[in-house]
């Protein structure tokens, strides 16, 4: 997509932050069992009269020189203040004399309005992570952070991170509180330990907004005289049949997949889902665990669930004859879809995006190529299943240890004031109020809103409701129906959020406003990974060495290197090599909220 459209996933608000791997764990002190209140939790300084009426910003090097209106906020801060947080260096990034990566109009309004502005702690390239854990150990942290699951596991057993339960109830909106309580509360537990608020959940998704489709060439199944899957059978069904049909091109590779094996595409979540459990092989930003079918007040580790047995055999059998991808194991997940691009599949699994990526692909190599969609296949039992979309990105905003409490309150405040002006969005014209880092386009001459953020915060991103935003609209299927309502009147007195909009419903290579109503069909009826707490200590210590167990196993077996029989083996090692005591402090978490 050009950088001169803002991009699908701005207008969502979606996080685009890559996901770190594990890192290895140090040993750090032990948070206390329980965190005392603190007493001075409340900023000491009354507020400055903030602005009256509504304030503008007129943005001439904007594509389309949008002005930015927006509600003046209820508070503003004293003083000037300035929150620290790091900053990613990077050379691909223009800024016009006199901006950078904090200095931006966005931040030049958010300063005019609140009082508040970012400064940078430390500029970083390379590793986020490792420079985070190195500048915790040494000293000099940012006041806000932006933590991945492992990083924030890594912060609380240093006692890096602030108490903020107290500046949380006394300064969040009930609007704010009211959207960070949704999914029953899943959000705000992921951060609470011990019953204190440790962070803030970075960004929220909309309802199943990354549930898996089955795509299809409808072209070739008509072709075949073939129905559109419905069933796990009739998906073997259609790989046989297009692998004898495409038996002389050595690049058919049946089912595309790769190493991390329940993942945003390609996942095998979908014949694993029907039987209760998935396994988390691969996955390191999240492990999936569900409830004990031998005990329901109890959790299970999914990938130690002898549920998905059958479904291990199925695919061992499938990789046998040829139905997936045999090079599969060397592949991630964004090079599973090279064969979806080049038209050397006839099906592959994605969210609701998958039609614009990678389907949208295929017609460069194969111009006749056309793609359908349905709901995964359901088993035997006519199960369907799958892994729900997560209520967030798992992304935890901290702030350092020791910081003054003005400063935790003058952020939620600015929160209050982006969530308030965020769900106007229908009403005014608030184009600005993006997650994502600016760019200036030299050539062109205008500021752009770059296509995805660097790994931690910068400019308007430590203003986290931009992402929590998402709530105004309980799931992208409405956000494409106003769209399309949008697109279907008058155009020509629409503000220029709006027009945008009306380029999204218009565009032919998206598609996504069609499968956005399908996906939704399944939302809900998937599983919820029942464990959402900070990474336990044994997870910290042991999980690497978990993992990289799971993860030869599970590949071992569908190769056919080993048997089902070593799955056995893989359990008892599991348990005997941590995995117990793991499971114990789970279901220690899931009982009483206790995190160890």
């Amino acid at each position: 997509m050009s950088k001169m459209k803002m991009s699908r996933r701005g207008f969502l608000g979606v996080s685009a932050a890559g996901a770190a791997g594990i890192l290895a764990a140090c040993a750090t002190p032990a948070r206390p069992e329980s965190a005392p209140a603190n007493p001075t939790a409340t900023a000491a300084q009354s507020p400055a009269a903030p602005p009256t009426g509504p304030i503008s910003l007129k943005v001439d090097k904007y594509p389309q020189g949008w002005t930015t209106t927006v509600n003046a906020p209820r508070w503003k801060a004293p003083s000037s203040l300035e929150i620290s947080l790091a900053v990613r260096e990077d050379p691909n990034r223009n800024f016009p004399p006199g901006d950078d990566a904090l200095n931006t109009p966005y931040n030049r309004l958010m300063r005019d309005a609140t009082n508040v502005f970012p400064k940078a702690a430390f500029t970083y390239t390379g590793d986020y992570d490792a420079k985070m854990l190195a500048v915790m150990s040494g000293g000099g942290l940012p006041d806000f952070v932006f933590l991945n699951p492992q990083l924030y596991g890594r912060f609380l057993q240093a006692d890096a991170l602030e108490d903020i339960t107290d500046v949380w109830n006394s300064a969040a909106s009930d609007l704010l509180k009211e959207y960070a309580g949704r999914y029953d509360g899943r959000l705000m537990k992921s951060v609470t330990v011990n019953g204190r608020i440790m962070g803030l959940p970075s960004g929220a998704k909309f309802e199943a907004q990354d549930n898996m489709l089955l795509y299809y060439r409808a072209d070739i199944l008509e072709k075949l005289n073939l129905q559109p899957p419905q069933t796990i059978a009739e998906l073997e069904e259609v790989l046989r049949a297009t692998n004898k049909e495409f038996a002389n091109d050595p690049a058919w590779v049946g089912l595309p997949a790769h190493r991390v094996m329940v993942s945003w595409i390609n996942s095998f979540d979908v014949f694993f889902g029907p039987t209760g459990a998935i396994p988390s092989v691969g996955r390191t930003d999240i492990r999936i665990w569900v409830k004990d079918p031998q005990n329901p007040n109890k959790l299970i580790y999914g990938s130690v669930d002898e549920r998905i047995k059958p479904v291990l055999e199925m695919l061992q059998r499938w990789y046998k004859d040829g139905l997936i991808d045999k090079e599969f194991f060397t592949r991630d997940e964004s090079k599973s879809t090279d064969p979806v691009a080049a038209g050397k599949c006839a099906v592959f699994f994605a969210p609701a995006w998958g039609i614009g990526w990678p389907a949208g692909l295929t017609k460069q190599n194969v111009p006749e190529a056309r793609w359908g969609f349905t709901l995964p296949p359901a088993d035997a039992n006519g199960k369907r299943g799958w892994l729900e979309t997560a209520p967030s990105y798992g992304y935890i905003d901290g702030f350092r240890k020791g910081i003054e409490l003005e400063k935790v309150e003058a952020v939620i405040q600015v929160m209050n004031w982006v969530l308030e002006n965020v769900t106007r969005w229908r009403e005014q014209n608030i184009y600005g109020f993006e997650e994502w880092d600016w760019h200036y386009n030299n050539e062109a001459q205008r500021y752009e809103v770059w296509n995805n953020r660097p790994g931690t915060y910068l400019g308007t991103a430590f203003t986290t409701s931009n992402n929590w935003g998402g709530y105004y609209l309980k799931n992208a299927g409405d956000f494409y129906a106003y769209a399309a309502e949008l697109a279907a009147g008058d155009t020509a007195s629409l503000n220029g959020w709006q027009q945008a909009l009306v380029e999204i419903a218009k565009d032919p290579e998206l598609g996504e406003k069609d499968t956005q109503p399908v996906v939704l069909q399944g939302a809900g009826k998937g599983i919820y990974p029942e464990f959402f707490g900070p990474p336990t200590s044994t997870m910290a210590s042991r999980g690497a060495q978990l993992d990289k167990l799971e993860q030869e196993t599970f590949t071992a077996i569908i190769t056919g290197s080993k048997t089902l029989a070593d799955y056995d083996r893989f359990v008892e090692d599991w348990k005997k090599n941590g995995g117990n005591q793991i499971t114990d402090e789970v279901n220690r978490w899931y009982e009483t909220g206790e995190t160890v």
